[in-house]
């Protein structure tokens, strides 16, 4: 509906092909943000916070060491 309100206005056509381009921007970043936002809402979130995390050391890592100043 924007789009056809922005071809009829009475804009020169640099004008035109700007607001165009935005318009598809917004339209690419509300298609990301449903789609982050239904790969969120496919993972169980109380599973993944549960699940223990091992230190480092524990899982034969590397460890921060403290640096003498």
């Amino acid at each position: 509906m924007l789009r056809e309100q922005s071809l009829k206005a009475d804009l020169p056509w640099a004008e035109r092909g700007a607001i165009l381009t935005l318009l598809g921007s917004a339209e690419r970043a509300f298609l990301l943000i449903e789609r982050i936002n239904a790969e969120r809402q496919s993972v169980l979130r109380p599973a993944v916070i549960e699940k223990p995390v091992r230190p480092p050391e524990a899982a034969g890592g590397i460890a921060p060491v403290a640096v003498p100043s």
